[in-house]
């Protein structure tokens, strides 16, 4: 046994070890801390080796850092160089500038930081929370905010917040200031049409307001965009903008008479005319300039002499209803072009394809939810009386943006079904990465993220930030994987190679290929060069290993061959039958007998080739069908047979005849059953349980009269009561020897031999062995209970023996104490492996977990740890491996192999605790 303390190694499982050990190697071992700063999985491992490393390897790691897109890595490793020579060996590396920001940060060293993704780190390395949100106030171009918005996710909500915030405004901005382009556009186009119209002067001093209108706000979203950088000049389209001067002359009219009934009636012409027109905003400019004429005549003719009240208030009211008309006009001609505008917006929902399609069905949405919007306000605005005939596109305009709204809804329902879907895949990677199913989690995750690319961009963060948090277990799993998955591939070269080497028979050896490439494909695709390479070799070995079986699978296609013609002779020899046979005087027990046998040579005669089997098949199905058909006819006559031979039955039990009359009448009726021809297998079956239902009554009857006959026998029940005597003397307290498993042998061998016993005194014999047998597993519980306890006493002796060699060191005779031991030497075997000093600790735990499983009290001073023990048993029910009471051969187990040099109070604590848990 090796009792001296061993010196700490780089691979032990203990990072505390492996830190001293980092801490004891020589400044000279720069490959060995290299290889420690990139392989350990302890951070401060890895700390501690980088900070003994010097500028050449720290240069090396660096530019391995950049290689795997490490910011985190690279920036440890840069902050560590500006460290050991004030960044001389960085040079003009742009993470100097990184690393000079997070350690004095600032606006104007954030803005020397050229790359967008390194600024968003600096931002967030800063250890003060106000300043990381004083930086991040600092950013507004679009790049540097979406790299800040991305980095900060799940890490500073606040500078998140703040990113987000931006990035939607600026795109808020964009939509409006496209929104006042596309309306100053609409406009520059009215102004231009204005010049051929005959009517201008109200219609130029309308657009000239509107075009005034929007160019402020032209102006306002320039002011708004400017901090973003993003250039927003409006003078092209104030260049653009053009108002025509003067109206073109109208032909002119016939003045009309001048009278009030007159003008009356040509109003109410007028009228009928603006009610008739299919779009009355074409004739808008004419039916102003005539309703003008006309009661500029009225007015004129109304100064010379009052109009009659009779034709007065018909005239107001016509030029009011035409008023209405020609200002609902006004109003549609106004708006026609937005309106022509938002008719071209596409309303037809197309389920995507690609993933490319899902981001400009999301812009349709958009278009199609702002069309809407866009469509009933205009529609609002125009306000078209209902009693009025409106515009035709006024129509297709409400329907339209119905469809627009439909569409926004189907859009919708697709944004909801990809959240769920994506939500359901996380769901199910979490479960098949705790399942440690790798694979399926890859899978899982592969299509979550999938699913979150078809979101919208505002909508990914959320799904993208929680697949991406709960994917560091899958990597974790995937890493592990890879690593076990190479040794696999290769134990798997290994075993086909040999196989090809050392060939089996040709089905095992066929079976055997399978299994092991299916083995192989069950590890999932390569992830590496190495892998690839393994998968070559393999698969040259498969093909090695598969040659001898090509002349197996030769002559499996010279049997199927041989099956199809067999096949085809049974098909010829079935249809040459059913034509030369005489169906009127059939024997068809014989043709029974043949379609049975056909049906089993046909499947003994397989496989066959696919192609032509099917088309036997079906020759085969036809001419069994018609065998089939003939034997049914015959199978009605039976049927109807042994119906009338069960009612026979039913009759003679219904009429109480004698017993043995029955029975003999029952025999006749069976040899008659017998002799009937064949039937339906399952009317057969239904017949038969019937009959021998009635069979089995009959006969059980008369079984039961022989029964009370032998049953009065006095023989049996007197054997039956001494034996039932024997066991209860055997079971006393005062018997000879103790119960054991031979004498419970013999007692049921004597009661086996015993028949036909009535129904209590079986039981009574019954009960007895019962007895017995639990008084013979009784004591042998017992034996083996005395028996731990007696390993118990003899573990506890030598422990203590133990415990006196380790705490005298290398002076102590262990050779005497394993001579002493024997086989109980090897429980104590690990304590060889281990440091000469005791974990007092772990020992003590060990103490209270024993005191904990036997349900007994530990010392106030240990309450703590018992309370700690108790969680972390109550934690490992709740994951499913908890046991109600712990095994003493586990405790002791784990005692003889650490408990070195143990105090003798906590030997004695353990001890009674895990006697108090052998006895139960």
């Amino acid at each position: 046994m090796k009792w001296f303390t061993r010196k700490p190694k780089l691979t032990d499982a203990d990072p505390a070890r492996r830190l001293r050990a980092v801490a004891g190697l020589d400044a000279a071992a720069q490959e060995a801390l290299t290889a420690i700063v990139r392989n350990d999985a302890d951070a401060a491992v890895r700390s501690a080796a980088m900070e003994r490393l010097q500028p050449p390897a720290l240069g090396v790691l660096l530019q391995e850092a950049e290689a795997r897109a490490d910011r985190a890595g690279a920036f440890d490793i840069a902050a560590r160089l500006a460290v050991l020579d004030g960044g001389q060996a960085l040079g003009e590396h742009p993470l100097l500038a990184v690393v000079a920001c997070v350690q004095s940060p600032s606006r104007e060293r954030v803005a020397d930081i050229a790359d967008a993704g390194w600024a968003a780190f600096a931002i967030l390395r800063v250890a003060e929370a106000e300043a990381r949100v004083a930086l991040a106030g600092a950013e507004w171009n679009e790049e540097r905010l979406g790299a800040l918005e991305t980095s900060a996710r799940n890490r500073d909500k606040a500078v998140h917040r703040l990113a987000k915030d931006r990035l939607a405004a600026l795109k808020q901005l964009r939509r409006e200031r496209a929104d006042l382009v596309e309306r100053a556009e609409a406009l520059i186009a009215a102004a231009q049409r204005l010049a051929t119209e005959p009517q201008v002067a109200g219609r130029a001093a309308a657009l000239g307001q509107q075009w005034d209108a929007v160019c402020r706000q032209l102006e306002e979203s320039a002011g708004a965009l400017k901090p973003f950088g993003v250039a927003a000049d409006a003078e092209a389209l104030r260049g653009r903008f053009r108002l025509p001067e003067a109206a073109p002359a109208q032909p002119g009219q016939d003045a009309p008479s001048e009278s009030f009934d007159a003008l009356l009636a040509e109003l109410s012409e007028l009228e009928r005319a603006a009610l008739a027109a299919d779009d009355p905003g074409k004739e808008l400019p004419a039916i102003g300039e005539r309703m003008a004429a006309i009661n500029e005549r009225w007015n004129r003719l109304a100064q010379a002499k009052p109009p009659p009240a009779g034709v007065a208030a018909p005239y107001r009211e016509g030029r009011r209803r035409l008023r209405d008309i020609h200002e609902a006009a006004t109003r549609a001609e106004e708006r026609h072009a937005e309106a022509a505008r938002l008719l071209t917006l596409d309303a037809a929902f197309h389920t995507p394809k690609q993933d490319e399609e899902y981001a400009a069905l999301w812009r349709r949405q958009t278009a199609a939810r702002r069309g809407a919007r866009d469509a009933d306000g205009l529609m609002e605005a125009i306000a078209w009386p209902p009693a009025i005939p409106a515009p035709a596109w006024l129509g297709e305009l409400a329907a339209h943006a119905q469809a627009l709204r439909v569409l926004d809804q189907r859009c919708h329902e697709a944004f909801t079904a990809l959240q769920q879907e994506a939500a359901e895949a996380i769901a199910a990677m979490e479960a098949a990465a705790d399942a440690g199913e790798v694979h399926e989690a890859q899978r899982r995750r592969a299509h979550a993220g999938r699913c979150i690319r078809r979101l919208p961009k505002a909508a990914q963060d959320s799904p993208a930030g929680k697949l991406a948090s709960r994917s560091a277990r899958l990597r974790e799993l995937t890493a592990w994987q890879t690593f076990a998955e190479r040794g696999k591939r290769e134990a798997l070269c290994e075993e086909m190679e040999s196989l090809a080497d050392n060939p089996l028979a040709v089905e095992a050896q066929v079976e055997r290929i399978k299994t092991l490439r299916g083995r192989v494909q069950a590890l999932g695709r390569t992830r590496a060069g190495a892998d690839r390479a393994l998968m070559e070799r393999f698969d040259a070995a498969a093909e090695r290993a598969f040659q001898p079986c090509r002349e197996h699978f030769k002559a499996l296609a010279e049997r199927r061959r041989f099956n199809l013609a067999q096949r085809e002779t049974i098909c010829r020899e079935l249809e040459a039958f059913v034509e030369r046979n005489d169906w009127a005087h059939a024997d068809y027990k014989g043709v029974d007998q043949i379609l049975r046998r056909a049906r089993a040579e046909w499947r003994e005669y397989r496989p066959v080739d696919r192609g032509p089997g099917r088309k036997l098949d079906a020759r085969f199905k036809t001419v069994t069908n018609q065998l089939h058909g003939y034997m049914k006819a015959d199978w009605d006559r039976n049927v109807a047979a042994k119906e009338a031979i069960l009612a026979k039955a039913q009759t003679a039990v219904a009429d109480g005849r004698p017993t043995a009359e029955v029975i003999d009448l029952l025999k006749r009726l069976q040899r008659d059953w017998k002799d009937v021809g064949p039937t339906p297998r399952r009317k057969d079956q239904e017949l038969w349980k019937t009959f021998r239902g009635i069979c089995d009554h009959a006969f059980g009857a008369r079984d039961a009269e022989r029964q009370e006959r032998r049953s009065k026998s006095s023989s049996a029940v007197a054997e039956a009561n001494a034996l039932v005597e024997a066991l209860q003397g055997a079971m006393s307290e005062d018997a000879p020897e103790v119960p054991d498993r031979h004498m419970l042998a013999d007692y049921a061998r004597q009661a086996e031999a015993l028949a036909q016993l009535p129904r209590e005194v079986e039981r009574r014999l019954q009960r007895a062995l019962a007895d017995f047998e639990r008084e013979v597993a009784l004591a042998s519980a017992r034996r083996r209970m005395q028996q731990e306890l007696d390993r118990i006493d003899r573990l506890e002796t030598l422990d203590a023996q133990l415990a006196g060699l380790e705490a005298e060191a290398e002076a102590a005779d262990a050779a005497g104490w394993q001579a002493e031991a024997g086989d109980l030497a090897s429980v104590f075997a690990p304590r060889s492996e281990r440091q000469a000093e005791a974990d007092a600790d772990a020992v003590k735990r060990l103490v209270v977990e024993a005191e904990v499983a036997a349900e007994m009290e530990s010392p106030q001073t240990d309450k703590a740890l018992r309370m700690e023990v108790q969680l972390q048993r109550l934690r490992s029910g709740l994951g499913g491996r908890y046991q109600d009471r712990a095994d003493s051969a586990e405790l002791l187990e784990r005692w003889c192999a650490s408990a070195v040099a143990a105090d003798a109070a906590l030997r004695e604590r353990f001890f009674r605790a895990v006697r108090r848990i052998a006895k139960g």
